[in-house]
């Protein structure tokens, strides 16, 4: 593996560990300011927006890209790929739930730290 791509899948376990640290701080210095998210359900959603329904919204446990595929497009730019496994609770009091999704995700370098500016999930 190249250092690039080391340092981007560096990044998203950085991502997920946020998720469920719930760690909004961390999570939004991960995420490019055009950053354009669209979850599995369809639900798409601008980097505010994102930080905004992670407050309130479902309890990560466990974040995991099952053998991620990184390709490195241009010179800072990277497109990964791979299978998403989360177990989460939708809401305070509910039991944890298991979902799986084909994700990809667009990072971008900038000022030397890798940013998601889009991602994109699929129920599988």
């Amino acid at each position: 593996m190249t250092n690039a791509v080391d340092a981007v899948l560096a990044a998203d376990r950085a991502r997920a560990a946020a998720l469920v640290a719930r760690d909004a701080v961390a999570l939004e210095g991960l995420l490019h300011e055009h950053l354009v998210y669209v979850h599995a359900t369809g639900v798409k959603h601008d980097r505010a927006q994102l930080l905004q329904f992670l407050r309130g919204g479902p309890q990560f446990l466990s974040v995991h890209l099952q053998e991620p595929q990184v390709q490195l497009l241009a010179d800072g730019v990277a497109l990964v790929t791979g299978l998403l496994h989360m177990r989460l609770r939708r809401e305070a009091g509910l039991a944890a739930v298991e979902v799986g999704s084909l994700a990809s995700q667009v990072w971008l370098r900038a000022s030397g730290s890798w940013r998601l500016v889009l991602f994109q999930s699929t129920k599988v």
